[in-house]
């Protein structure tokens, strides 16, 4: 299933990719709503990602620093535990950058009948890809076969009717 979760502090919210509709779902502590997208009124979907290098910058400073005061204190006191501590938590930094690199938030607009509908989606791109091709599958189909509908529809309307023949022939014309 390509289906999109989200969860944040307070409020989490689910995009499910149904038969004939993609169906959002937002909890929060308070209330809860449902929103339906038909997928014949889906226009466009657009995606962009963007780092938070504010929160990189903390995390490095804060995993930073708590490795340097056990590496000051294996300088000092020569206790070989500190280094393996500092060691610990200079893995941990540069393992929690990697995440936050891969890991972009990415910003989701679903325009649909004139209206657009906004998701932040803190998630890996692999979930954000399968989330959008299933949703883009969906999305042909369900406008193709409304095409089709209205191919066929104008067609029935269109067809010019079918001449009747004559039932006796017409006299000769006098002169």
């Amino acid at each position: 299933m390509a289906d999109l979760k989200i969860a944040g502090l307070v409020n989490r919210m689910s995009l499910i990719v149904a038969d004939e509709a993609l169906v959002i779902l937002e909890h929060s502590s308070t209330k809860d709503r449902v929103i339906k997208i038909l997928y014949e009124n889906i226009e466009s979907i657009i995606v962009w990602k963007k780092t938070s290098w504010v929160s990189m910058i903390l995390a490095m400073v804060i995993l930073g620093g708590a490795a340097y005061i056990p590496l000051s204190a294996y300088r000092t006191l020569k206790d070989e535990s500190m280094l393996w501590v500092a060691i610990f938590l200079g893995v941990l930094l540069v393992a929690l950058e990697l995440v936050m690199v891969i890991r972009k938030k990415h910003y989701l607009r679903i325009n649909h009948g004139g209206e657009a509908f906004n998701v932040v989606a803190p998630v890996f791109p692999w979930q954000i890809r399968k989330f959008i091709g299933s949703v883009k599958e969906k999305t042909e189909a369900a406008q193709k076969e409304l095409r089709e509908k209205r191919d066929q529809a104008a067609h029935v309307h269109h067809e010019p009717a079918e001449a009747e023949p004559a039932s006796a022939p017409l006299p000769p014309a006098s002169a």
